[in-house]
């Protein structure tokens, strides 16, 4: 069930590579920067996803009594480019200018986000930015440990 998720998830997340015609017709005089800003996004997000990935799989390698879970390491670089993914998203727009998150072109980001306050978007991104940069620095200390 997880791999079907996380797969559903990289599928729908083909749709944000441009941003829609539409929305940059509509930014009318900031369609430049809102076009800029989005490529930020997603720049951001590719790189957060090959770093966790690489990092991530590394770290899997690195745990011992791993060697017997073939499935978990050939799912791991799936799995932690995700997160990256997500933690590049997150961290994005969490200092994206306000234009560009309560304009037509930042109207997808803030609903992936799951509100329409910038505010919000800025404590959900914020948080998730902790959880998850916690969490993959601490796998990564683990690991680097050996315990």
């Amino acid at each position: 069930m997880a791999l079907s998720q996380i797969l559903e998830f990289l599928k729908a997340a083909t749709g944000y590579f441009k941003p829609e015609a539409a929305d940059l017709e509509e930014a009318g005089g900031i369609e430049i920067p809102a076009a800029r800003c989005h490529t930020r996004v997603i720049i951001t997000a590719a790189v957060c996803g090959v770093i966790v990935s690489i990092a991530g799989t590394v770290g899997a390698v690195m745990e011992k009594g791993s060697k017997n879970d073939l499935k978990m390491l050939l799912l791991a670089p799936l799995i932690f480019g995700a997160v990256g993914i997500l933690l590049g998203v997150a961290g994005a727009c969490l200092v994206a200018p306000n234009e560009f998150l309560t304009g037509p072109v930042g109207r997808k980001w803030m609903a992936l986000i799951g509100t329409k306050s910038v505010l919000v978007a800025r404590m959900v991104c914020g948080i998730l930015v902790m959880i998850l940069l916690g969490g993959t620095i601490a796998l990564a200390v683990k690991a680097a440990l050996g315990k």
